[in-house]
């Protein structure tokens, strides 16, 4: 069982984490809250045009969770859940996530946009013309397909405050913590 104080460190970690992209850690800080104190499967897909959200938006979202999860990255964010005994972990890949869709619930379709049918294993993966989407989830496997699917407004996401992870509580309240970092 994981603490609020550890959630918070988590978080702190992630915040202030090299990479610059402040949807990745937005994401994240999301996925955490949503997975009710490390207790439970979530995922959310962004798309291209919705939400306001632009295509080079969401592929720098994937990188940045990249640099921050895995172990050729800066915050080696396995390593830390591994340490404080979490069963969850982060992982994300191209397509988008539905719980309704017959079959496999997630779709990478245009992932390999163009190419040649003889390099890819499924037709639909060359597939042109499918906006960009990726999913990020936070669970037990990567891309698990038990996890609950989160719609996040922009909105929602961007009212995460970078600068309060909640950690140092009375110095996150002082006046220059402010939204915009």
């Amino acid at each position: 069982m994981v603490t609020a104080k550890q959630i918070a460190a988590l978080k702190y970690l992630i915040f202030n984490a090299k990479t610059k992209d402040k949807l990745a850690k937005r994401i994240l800080a999301f996925l955490i809250h949503q997975s009710n104190m490390f207790t439970k499967e979530v995922c959310l897909t962004l798309w291209e045009n919705r939400e306001g959200y632009t295509a080079d938006e969401i592929d720098a979202a994937a990188m940045g969770v990249s640099s921050m999860q895995s172990s050729d990255g800066t915050t080696h964010l396995d390593a830390v859940l591994e340490a404080m005994g979490v069963k969850l972990k982060f992982s994300f890949h191209y397509g988008d996530f539905d719980p309704n869709r017959k079959g496999d619930p997630m779709s990478a379709a245009g992932q390999f946009a163009g190419a040649p049918l003889s390099k890819v294993s499924r037709p639909e993966l060359a597939q042109k013309g499918m906006p960009m989407r990726y999913t990020f989830w936070f669970s037990k496997k990567d891309y698990s397909r038990k996890a609950t699917l989160v719609t996040p407004t922009r909105e929602e996401l961007e009212k995460i405050n970078l600068a309060k992870p909640g950690l140092y509580p009375n110095s996150e309240n002082q006046s220059y913590a402010t939204a915009s970092r």
